[in-house]
């Protein structure tokens, strides 16, 4: 029975505003190592750059009010899109399962009013992540003049050469987009990922969840996925209620119903970058499954989504080097983890994505 949303489509919903981020952040590393190289060779360039910090604030600030009026309209699209693929998917997992649909029914079902509270929630998402962007880039252009003017004192290298360095390694880090409770710093692309993701997710549950339950259905079996995260395996193949049956009710066909859609998902289920998804259950209808736990898979998967961000982290160096040795360095950071990626998806069940591995592109 078909799938209420797949992975890869929260990802082509998502594609436009990630793809946004991705670019912006180039743009910004690329600001970055323009103006720390106005006048490196002066006497005066650590007093110079205090003023090319300020340029580098108003140049930001142009560049992320752009990106703002640009990601209005990605969100819109974004979240209203999942919401119909959830909806048109699970008039199709009805008629699959011969409850045909009175065609009075199948028109716009879906809550205008929770579609708008997603799409104002991710905006808001992004707003705050603009500004801690800001905060990040002037952050970064301040902590490189000061790198730079105390080693420059100790004599360890000419003031191109740590210029140079000073850019490659904070761009290796990234430009911070969001800073988590336990203190985590999130890249500014990975978090937009995770937020538009998740936002795409929870509005093609919500569409396809309203049509059913329109309909008069109230079961749901949550999908098999293959290197899933064990803080969502224990639903793998599990029967929900939509409308909040009580935990160990069974069904005609003898399922146990695991308790409602919302405990499954306060428990966990859909979590931000989770890759499950429900389908229509019709008991002696729908086809279950047994266990499917894949740990070692879960594991392959984690470790290629590291070595993509080991590769990023060196595309944004080359990006920001200001010598040719700095590129070199970079550019041979980047081939070492792209040839670390190419022999792991060898040796385990893990799939390469390039896509992932780009700046400049949507992951």
């Amino acid at each position: 029975m078909t799938l209420a949303f797949l992975p890869d489509d929260q990802t082509v919903l998502a594609r436009k505003l990630v793809e946004l981020y991705d670019v912006a952040e180039a743009a910004l590393l690329e600001l970055l190592a323009h103006r720390v190289q106005q006048g490196i060779e002066s006497p005066q360039w650590a007093e110079r750059q205090l003023l090319e910090v300020q340029r580098t604030r108003r140049e930001a600030q142009k560049l992320l009010a752009q990106l703002e009026r640009k990601t209005a309209p990605a969100v819109q699209t974004a979240v209203e899109g999942a919401a119909n693929r959830g909806r048109a998917t699970a008039i199709a997992q009805v008629g699959k399962a011969a409850t045909p649909i009175p065609s009075a029914q199948i028109g716009n079902l879906i809550d205008p009013y929770k579609l708008t509270a997603l799409a104002a929630d991710l905006t808001g998402v992004t707003t705050r992540t603009n500004m801690q962007i800001l905060r990040s880039v002037d952050d970064i252009h301040r902590r490189i003049i000061a790198d730079v003017t105390a080693k420059e004192l100790a004599g360890v290298g000419t003031r191109q050469q740590l210029a140079d360095e000073a850019l490659r390694e904070y761009a290796r880090r990234g430009i911070t987009g969001f800073i988590d409770r336990a203190g985590r710093r999130w890249e500014m692309s990975s978090y937009v990922e995770m937020a538009s993701r998740a936002a795409a997710m929870n509005a093609s549950i919500e569409g396809h969840m309203q049509q059913l339950a329109s309909q008069g259905h109230d079961l749901v079996i949550v999908s098999d996925v293959p290197q899933e995260c064990a803080q969502c395996r224990r639903y793998e193949g599990r029967v929900l209620s939509i409308w909040g049956s009580v935990a160990g009710s069974v069904t005609e066909d003898g399922k146990t119903i695991a308790g409602s859609l919302q405990q499954a998902r306060d428990n966990g289920l859909f979590h931000p970058g989770c890759r499950h998804s429900i389908a229509l259950y019709v008991p002696g209808v729908t086809r279950s499954f047994g266990e499917t736990a894949d740990p070692q898979g879960d594991r392959d998967r984690q470790k290629l989504r590291a070595l993509e961000r080991r590769v990023r982290a060196a595309k944004r160096e080359e990006l920001a080097a200001i010598t040719p040795e700095g590129k070199r360095v970079a550019r041979a950071k980047v081939k070492a983890a792209q040839k670390d990626i190419a022999e792991h998806v060898a040796t385990s069940t893990a799939k390469r994505q390039r896509n992932r591995e780009s700046i400049t592109a949507a992951r």
